[in-house]
């Protein structure tokens, strides 16, 4: 596992999309990508565990497995504010938090950019 590990404190990054066989029986899942990240995460979960999204359309479509599987679901809504924005411009200026950009489009590519498939990364659009 050491070759999947960082130096910013032993996090994983998503460098291997199929994380499922790097870990198992955990107890808090917290989804931020969406796709079927949500579903994969389902498998690494005990029961009696917990998958927490911060995407609203995440929780309705695993309802059934996951009562199968006595995990809870719960959804998670964060609102932007001045100093939390700040607080991650800062993290993102010393390097500790980095975007995973998956294409740069032109702003008259902006339909193709919408339409880009989500998973580990985002699109954006590059205005110079």
């Amino acid at each position: 596992m050491s070759n999947h590990t960082d130096t910013l404190g032993g996090r994983l990054p998503l460098a291997d999309p199929d994380f499922t066989h790097l870990v198992g029986d955990v107890d808090t899942v917290v989804e931020v990508i969406g796709g079927d990240y949500p579903a994969r995460a389902l498998n690494i979960l005990k029961p009696g565990a917990i998958l927490v999204s911060t995407l609203p359309s995440t929780p309705a479509p695993l309802k059934t497995d996951a009562i199968e599987r006595n995990i809870r679901l719960a959804g998670l809504l964060v609102e932007a504010d001045q100093p939390g924005m700040t607080a991650l411009a800062d993290l993102a200026r010393t390097s500790w938090l980095m975007p995973n950009i998956t294409a740069a489009f032109l702003p008259d590519q902006v339909a193709t950019a919408h339409s880009t498939k989500s998973g580990p990364g985002k699109p954006v659009l590059t205005l110079v």
